[in-house]
């Protein structure tokens, strides 16, 4: 079995930073952060044509937890940054920001 390390968030947004979704990433998953920051571009550029703003994001999983229920939480701030949280059990246990502020959810 394949342990995921990170995983790819990639947002399309047609008006402003209210008018977001989240895209299919064309490889979600990742053994390696690195990794995925490698592909995050091609992916983001893979939308470019399609939407006037594509943002991206690399998300850290503990590979340990893997098979656990998670929520995806995110959101795209009034700066236009791209932010991610993974939880469980209502707690964070990944994140690349500081602060959440209101977003959107999807299971995982």
């Amino acid at each position: 079995m394949e342990h995921i390390a990170a995983f790819l968030l990639i947002v399309g947004c047609t008006g402003g930073t209210a008018d977001c979704r989240e895209l299919p990433a064309p490889t979600p998953v990742f053994e390696t952060v690195e990794d995925c920051e490698g592909l995050r571009q091609p992916a983001i550029g893979a939308y470019a044509s399609r939407y006037p703003r594509v943002l991206g994001v690399c998300v850290a999983v503990d590979p340990a937890e893997e098979d656990e229920d998670a929520t995806i939480l995110w959101s795209v701030t009034p700066a236009g940054q791209l932010e991610a949280s993974l939880e469980r059990n209502g707690f964070t246990v990944a994140a690349d920001f500081q602060r959440r502020e209101k977003g959107l959810v999807r299971q995982h």
